[in-house]
């Protein structure tokens, strides 16, 4: 299941804090991941790292938005960024599709 796709009647109980993460974890490696994403360039070679690494900043919005202990304030705010993270790692899967196209052609005889 991607996070594209879930919603909250997915996650399960969600009124069980102790089912979920605490929620100064979640959010302190959710930073450490958009500060990685935001560090690594797409041509440091591994476009598929920095598209997974978007797909796991929106899964983990995702459940700080719906977690019991975050506010309604920051719940809005994390719903925005949760809007502009689903376009961002959107575009860092379809460069990371095209790169991998890419490498998979077969090399072309250089014409002098």
């Amino acid at each position: 299941m991607t996070t594209d796709s879930i919603d909250a009647s997915d996650v399960a109980d969600v009124s069980d804090a102790a089912a979920l993460p605490d929620v100064q974890v979640l959010m302190g490696a959710t930073f450490a991941l958009m500060s990685s994403w935001a560090t690594q360039s797409a041509e440091d070679g591994c476009a598929r790292c920095r598209a997974l690494i978007a797909r796991k900043v929106v899964s983990n919005l995702f459940f700080l938005i719906h977690h019991p202990h975050v506010g309604d304030g920051l719940s809005r705010l994390l719903s925005t960024c949760h809007e502009r993270w689903q376009r961002l790692s959107a575009d860092a899967v379809q460069q990371a599709d095209l790169a991998h196209a890419l490498a998979e052609q077969p090399p072309r005889d250089a014409m002098h």
